[in-house]
């Protein structure tokens, strides 16, 4: 794709998905209206983030045709009553016409969260973290949806899951992107 500027992590070391866009970086409003979002029980701002996503398909190598949300664990999404990737990846299914698997992915052990912690602590704490379901996964094209991504191991951990049950490509969506986190293109 030409004028991808890619990062130089990850031109020495390819992640293990194709292409990582995000919509804005992660400040001001947005931040806000995420952080609503996740911990206030703001699950109407879904529809207006979801909806940034929308023309970010458009810049992506390989569209992806199975929207796959990143999961939560379990004892997580019960205690908030819902899984804000997966309300962003409703948003945008529907936008797209483009089917939603909630059970392609899932998040084996229970992680800590990935506030405060550096980059190395983030991808051992997501390592092997995500199982994939290779029925509903191998040779499809996945659209991967997280809310945001900072150091970029959480989108990894699940792109690595996905792949190794056999999905054909893996690219991925966020609504924001930290100001120093890595990846192929940075929000305008």
């Amino acid at each position: 794709m030409q004028g991808v500027l890619v990062c130089g992590h990850c031109y020495q070391q390819p992640p293990p998905y194709l292409a990582l866009r995000s919509a804005c970086y992660f400040q001001s409003t947005v931040r806000e209206m995420i952080h609503r979002l996740k911990y206030k029980r703001a699950r109407h701002l879904a529809l207006p983030l979801g909806r940034l996503l929308v023309p970010l398909r458009a810049a992506l190598p390989q569209p992806g045709e199975l929207i796959v949300p990143v999961p939560l664990y379990s004892t997580r999404e019960a205690a908030r009553g819902y899984n804000q990737s997966l309300l962003l990846a409703q948003v945008l299914a529907e936008e797209l016409r483009l089917p939603v698997e909630s059970q392609a992915l899932r998040r084996r052990r229970d992680t800590p969260a990935q506030v405060g912690l550096s980059a190395a602590e983030r991808q051992r704490n997501v390592r092997d973290a995500f199982v994939a379901e290779p029925s509903l996964v191998k040779g499809r094209d996945v659209l991967l949806i997280d809310d945001v991504c900072t150091t970029g191991a959480t989108v990894s951990a699940c792109a690595d899951a996905l792949r190794r049950a056999g999905a054909r490509s893996v690219v991925a969506l966020t609504v924001a992107r930290a100001l120093d986190s890595p990846g192929s293109v940075s929000p305008p």
